[in-house]
């Protein structure tokens, strides 16, 4: 059976925020954001824009923000006695892969103040399990992207560390947000090394769901989509003269990737790397069939499947050395 489980809008286009943003007060009526993000986009001034329009639309602001770094549970733990006394009844996160992982970690807190979150990872680390705690009865969930990556704003997935360092994984399809921002503006000036990272991600997660056991064929038009302006696109957005069109192109691919694989997979692995890994270098029967199908989709290789599925690894290695 084919199915999509999605946030229930996803806003597309550069210079998009200030309308996603906006929505917030005229469509919705909510009157508090609880902003989170961290500490080098506050101080950078990424975070400004969105506070204006928030208040342009008379919401009371709160804002938290954490240090460099993955943060870990108790970082999620420490802005919830601010969030009680604040009351929010949105939560706006802005920021890359980590801030949205932390703020659906802390939306889980606010609206269950007595969960403990590595004993969710264990009982929910995988999408297909039912009976997660009711979520949106205080607040909804609005992610903004600033970085082409992991596609977390479009994912049902939670990564977080627990106190020893370990990356948990927290999955449901109730940590999809009310609405999901793409804005390119927020990654034009990125430097080129988070952006060529990013890229690469954007490849794994997007390969990745396409070769996956449970990929449906709506699935394999998001994966394919996104491999292919990563093929096309990561080259420009990483010239001298970044090209802006080029990094609007690779935040797409980043949400489509993450799409992709959150309706595939049914959990991810935290530790996985860039594509290809040694195993993925040597597959076989179905999931050979499918990585020379998406070859072939997109134009990499030709011929029979190990042939087709190797011109895309070789792609992969290539782009890897830009």
């Amino acid at each position: 059976m084919n199915w999509l489980k999605l946030p229930k809008k996803v806003y597309f286009k550069r210079g998009c925020m200030p309308v996603a943003v906006r929505e917030i007060s005229e469509v919705y009526g909510l009157k508090k954001a609880f902003i989170i993000t961290d500490a080098n986009l506050f101080k950078d001034g990424h975070v400004r824009p969105v506070e204006e329009w928030l208040r342009k639309g008379g919401l009371q602001i709160a804002e938290f923000f954490y240090g460099d770094g993955e943060p870990d549970v108790t970082v999620a733990e420490s802005g919830l006695p601010k969030m009680l006394e604040f009351e929010p009844d949105a939560i706006v996160a802005v920021g890359g892969g980590s801030v949205m992982n932390l703020a659906k970690a802390m939306w889980v807190l606010y609206e269950h103040p007595d969960t403990d979150l590595v004993e969710l990872s264990e009982k929910f680390n995988k999408t297909t399990t039912a009976g997660f705690p009711v979520m949106g009865e205080k607040a909804k969930l609005f992610l903004i992207s600033t970085t082409a990556g992991t596609g977390a704003e479009c994912s049902p997935f939670a990564l977080i560390k627990d106190t020893s360092g370990k990356k948990r994984v927290i999955a449901s399809f109730d940590l999809l947000p009310e609405i999901a921002v793409i804005d390119s503006d927020f990654s034009q000036n990125a430097p080129r090394e988070l952006v060529k990272e990013a890229g690469l991600t954007v490849l794994a997660q997007a390969v990745r769901a396409h070769i996956d056991p449970h990929t449906t064929d709506y699935v394999l038009g998001f994966a394919r989509d996104a491999v292919k302006d990563v093929f096309k696109y990561l080259p420009f957005a990483l010239a001298d003269e970044p090209c802006m069109k080029a990094r609007e192109n690779m935040a797409n691919a980043a949400a489509l990737a993450g799409m992709a694989l959150s309706n595939a997979a049914e959990t991810i692995d935290p530790e996985a790397g860039l594509f290809p890994s040694e195993a993925e270098k040597s597959l076989s029967g179905d999931a050979l069939a499918k990585l020379a199908d998406l070859s072939r989709h997109i134009g990499c290789g030709d011929g029979d499947d190990k042939q087709a599925a190797q011109a895309l690894i070789d792609a992969a290695v290539k782009l890897q050395s830009l």
